[in-house]
This record gives structure tokens, C-alpha cells and sequence, in this order.
């Protein structure tokens, strides 16, 4: 017969083991995008430097919500493997969960202006230089201007050869146009 004290410090000694048996230890979830499986995006090589004038021109059509982003990104394409790497990325410009934006990623200056949900279309308009730098910008939609005055010159720079759009959370994409008008600038739609 085992003593009561005994029977005490092995059930003790017992029960964790058991325990840790039926309880496993919680698991590491990495953050899930909130944009889960609805990513889509495209490169699109270019020449900055074909622009003939000193105007350089974007148009962004896109269903506009609270719970997408749209980014048109310009660059340099460095290493050549096709695809626009965050660190070749210059310049953003483009929709994020209820606000038109605009970023320079080479100085890290950033401008957002809040709009209504619905389907809208920004007409970007970049001056320039006579050296093929940014001056100043003169962006609109449906509701006015969104931005206007005195930019980074960063965001522009006659050396970049490539341009993604991403398109995160938008409700059943059927696809995204680029058109590219020589001289002018480009469309980007997304349907």
C-alpha cells in the first residue's frame, strides 16, 4: 500500500505531464494580409526619358473603397530581373483605403487627401524642369483638386524604365489596362 503522501507528491508530479499533453503550447501566427488572396499586379517597362515635353501624365481609374489600395510605383529597373524591387522604387502615386496619395520614397515626403468611396479617376499632372525634374503637381478628380503646388523633385526621374501597379482588396478585379501614350504619360484602368 502506497502512504497518502506519497500518492499526493505522484499524482504532483503526474498531472503537469498530462496537462502539458492536452494542452499544446500556442502556435506563432504571422499577420495575415488584410488583402488577402486579391493581389494583382503587373510591371510595365518604359522610357521616362521619351516624355517630349516638360509634362509628365497619369491617369488612375479604379472602384475607390475604405478597404483597397491601388498603387501606380515608378523606378529604375537595377538588377534588370523585370519586376520593380521596393528598393528600385522612386515614386507612388495611388489609392489607399479612402485617400488619394502620393509618396517619395527617395526623401520620404507623402501628401494624402481623404475622398468618398465610389468609382473615381485621378488625372496627375507633373511639371517639370527643364532638367526633367519634378516642379510641381496639379492632381484632380470628380470632387476638385487633390493635390497642387510644389512637389519632391524625386518624383520624377528621366532614368526610370519600369512602372507596377498593384491592386490589393478590390472586389473581383477583372483585370488592370495600362496604356502607355507616348509623350503624355499613361491610363492605368482597373476594371
Amino acid at each position: 500500500m502506497i502512504p497518502k503522501l506519497n500518492l499526493l507528491l505522484i499524482a504532483t508530479m503526474i498531472l503537469p505531464v498530462v496537462l502539458a499533453q492536452t494542452n499544446p503550447p500556442p502556435v506563432d501566427v504571422p499577420n495575415l494580409s488584410p488583402y488577402a488572396d486579391t493581389e494583382a499586379t503587373t510591371n510595365v517597362v518604359f522610357s521616362a526619358g521619351d516624355t517630349d515635353d516638360r509634362l509628365f501624365r497619369l491617369s488612375l481609374e479604379l472602384n475607390a473603397t475604405a478597404d483597397n489600395n491601388v498603387s501606380v510605383v515608378f523606378g529604375t529597373d537595377a538588377n534588370a530581373n523585370g519586376v520593380l524591387d521596393r528598393e528600385e522604387a522612386d515614386a507612388v502615386v495611388g489609392w489607399d483605403s479612402g485617400s488619394w496619395f502620393y509618396q517619395d520614397r527617395v526623401t520620404g515626403a507623402e501628401a494624402h487627401t481623404a475622398r468618398a468611396d465610389g468609382r473615381r479617376r485621378l488625372n496627375w499632372e507633373l511639371t517639370l524642369n527643364p532638367h526633367k525634374a519634378a516642379k510641381s503637381v496639379r492632381a484632380a478628380d470628380a470632387d476638385g483638386v487633390v493635390f497642387t503646388g510644389a512637389i519632391p523633385a524625386a518624383m520624377f526621374s528621366p532614368d526610370w524604365n519600369l512602372m507596377q501597379v498593384t491592386a490589393r482588396g478590390v472586389a473581383e478585379p477583372s483585370g488592370i489596362i495600362v496604356n502607355q501614350v507616348l509623350g503624355w504619360g499613361f491610363n492605368v484602368i482597373l476594371r
